[in-house]
């Protein structure tokens, strides 16, 4: 039939050569020698060969151009009735946007009513992104429709309102066990994706950022969940609500994923931090309080939590490229949590001091204990190691060691909660690291005449607590045996060279950390200042400094 028509005057006339068929000059015939050419491909691609003779590959591609030129709009609206109604498409419809191999994947048959929501969500993916700049009607009323319908069941959750949803794609069916609280979240979670899928296809005003009570299903929700990416985008939503973020960001300034290091690790989680700084409560905050009279926020909680504790991940552990926070900020942020955690933290040494419970990282970080903690769990793990592998008798004694250094931090725990009763404010972490490193290396380097005025919670850190008070019981016994003083004078030599060695240790440790650290800095600096450099000399065709030479690094607050 086709080579009849072909060969016919009408056709020998207009010409059925389709690649020199220009598009202004398409007819009907054209249409259905393109259509035929389409469909015969498909056939080859499918089937074979078969004996056919298959068209060449330049009408194929001239049959496609015609036929999106002439069909768009049907095309359109058959995905329409497709993604709304589950309608089957034509056959064409079907092959041209590669829809006909879910009708019938190899081994894994799909029920018909999980087929039809598989197949309408795929041309309501096609709809958005091939047919933005010309929507079907009925689609875009169709998703409206739908969404109207899931805001008043999440509104009634008892309700079986959301039985009446049109569109196979945004169907939700009853789950077994299901709470009314939890039929709740989940039909929120759908509202807010329709809602974004028609804010992105036609332009209208989101919906959702109109609906408190929805915002709030869908916070709990990702909160619970510490979904970060959820939270940011509901936060961008509802950036200019004022009310809300405060109230978001209070619940937020309270979450133990704040104060804990593996969280910290995350992006995601400065990604929602620099969220609710952006946002109309952020800048009417700002990120920490203007002068000591002002109130202290939730958002500056926030800003102060998550400073204190990159700052620790920038120190020591580097695993993640978090942003590096200046001293200048993390004694600003030291400062917002000293006014308001000052009787949590207390508590929380006093509990840790009687053996009830451990400190979380930030008391950790904060009081200079994580260095401690860290390396009692390096024994912990070492020890199970041991014991795998059959070493009974260093396990057990990697156990006594680990079990020494717990001691050393019940007792650290309880002099700086009394430490806290007394308004004592110790230094940042960054200050009092550098302080301990002075320290450690007056220890190290200088006779015992220097060892006068090192504290016991120094001692208890550093491991050092034992020679001291050996130290201590030596001279109690100078004093009441006289006749001694060579013996106890070795005694007393013996115990020095254990403080140095000790403390020449820990020094080198924290050393290593602090170059790393202005390591870190001057790399960022150089990224800012090179940058900066060159927008104001050309660029990438701006000449280079020569690299500047190494120096031991230093520290100043």
């Amino acid at each position: 039939m086709m080579e009849s028509l072909k060969s016919s005057d009408y056709a020998l006339m207009t010409g059925t050569r389709l690649a020199h068929t220009p598009t202004e000059s398409i007819c009907a015939i054209h249409r259905i020698i393109a259509m035929h050419t389409f469909m015969l491909d498909e056939y080859g691609s499918t089937y074979g060969k078969g004996g056919m003779s298959l068209p060449e590959q330049s009408e194929v591609y001239s049959a496609k151009r015609i036929l999106n030129e002439c069909l768009r709009d049907r095309n359109g609206n058959e995905l329409a009735m497709l993604a709304a109604h589950g309608r089957e498409p034509s056959e064409y419809v079907k092959r041209r946007y590669c829809l006909h191999q879910a009708y019938s994947p190899p081994g894994h048959p799909n029920p018909e009513e999980n087929l039809k929501r598989i197949l309408s969500a795929r041309a309501a993916e096609i709809l958005e992104t091939e047919f933005s700049d010309n929507l079907p009607g009925d689609f875009v009323l169709a998703m409206k429709h739908d969404r109207q319908i899931l805001y008043e069941s999440a509104a009634q959750p008892a309700s079986d309102r959301y039985r009446v949803i049109r569109a196979p794609c945004n169907r939700l069916d009853p789950i077994a066990g299901e709470s009314p609280e939890e039929r709740q979240v989940r039909i929120a979670k759908a509202y807010m994706y329709l809602d974004m899928r028609i804010y992105r296809m036609t332009g209208d005003p989101l919906m959702l950022p109109c609906i408190p009570f929805m915002n709030n299903l869908l916070f709990a929700d990702a909160f619970k969940n510490k979904n970060y990416p959820a939270l940011c985008h509901l936060v961008h939503l509802n950036r200019e609500n004022v009310p809300q973020i405060r109230e978001w960001s209070e619940k937020i300034s309270g979450a133990p994923f704040l104060r804990d290091m593996v969280e910290t690790e995350n992006p995601a989680l400065y990604t929602l931090v620099s969220q609710l700084n952006a946002t109309c409560y952020g800048r009417e905050t700002g990120i920490v309080p203007d002068g000591k009279a002002r109130e202290v926020q939730p958002l500056h909680l926030i800003n102060a939590y998550h400073t204190v504790m990159r700052h620790e991940h920038s120190l020591h552990l580097g695993r993640k490229n978090l942003p590096l926070p200046s001293p200048e900020e993390l004694q600003a942020a030291v400062g917002v949590l000293d006014r308001v955690r000052r009787g949590d933290d207390r508590e929380e040494l006093r509990r840790t001091a009687a053996g009830k419970d451990g400190l979380s990282d930030y008391v950790k970080v904060r009081y200079g204990l994580s260095l401690v903690y860290r390396k009692m769990e390096g024994l912990l793990r070492l020890r199970e190691r041991e014991m795998s592998s059959g070493n009974l008798s260093s396990a057990v004694y990697l156990k006594k060691k680990a079990d020494r250094i717990e001691g050393n931090i019940r007792q650290a725990a309880g002099h700086l909660a009394q430490g806290i009763s007394a308004g004592n404010v110790p230094d940042n972490p960054l200050a009092a690291l550098l302080k301990d490193k002075e320290l450690l290396d007056t220890l190290a380097n200088r006779p015992r005449s220097g060892y006068a005025g090192v504290d016991r919670i120094f001692q208890l850190k550093y491991g050092l607590s034992d020679y001291f008070d050996t130290l201590g019981k030596i001279e109690q016994r100078r004093a009441a045996e006289p006749g001694m003083k060579e013996h106890l004078d070795f005694l007393t030599s013996q115990q020095v060279k254990m403080i140095r060695f000790e403390a020449s240790h820990q020094g080198e440790g924290i050393g290593f950390k602090l170059e790393n650290l202005e390591y870190k800095r001057r790399q960022e600096a150089e990224k800012l200042n090179g940058g900066m450099k060159g927008k104001r000399t050309g660029g990438i065709h701006a000449e280079k400094e020569p690299p500047p030479k190494h120096r031991k690094p230093t520290f100043k607050l």
